[in-house]
């Protein structure tokens, strides 16, 4: 797998979590201090994030990351 594949899919699972929580991008990105513009950057698989941003959303979004990843 490509590495832009790998954004694109990770921003797609983590655009699903945060659409089953109900929040709107602004919201998430309200509660993990990261702009909308951001939050639509990363679910679009745009940009890369790091680890802390990633471990803010997940945090955010009350998901278990190794679950969710099955590491």
């Amino acid at each position: 797998m490509l590495y832009e594949e790998f954004l694109k899919k990770l921003g797609l699972r983590l655009k699903m979590y945060r659409i089953q929580q109900g929040l709107t991008q602004a919201q998430l990105g309200e509660k993990v201090e990261i702009s909308e513009n951001r939050i639509s950057e990363i679910e679009s698989g745009r940009c890369n994030i790091t680890l802390k941003s990633l471990h803010k959303i997940f945090s955010a979004l009350n998901i278990d990351f190794f679950d969710t990843f099955k590491i």
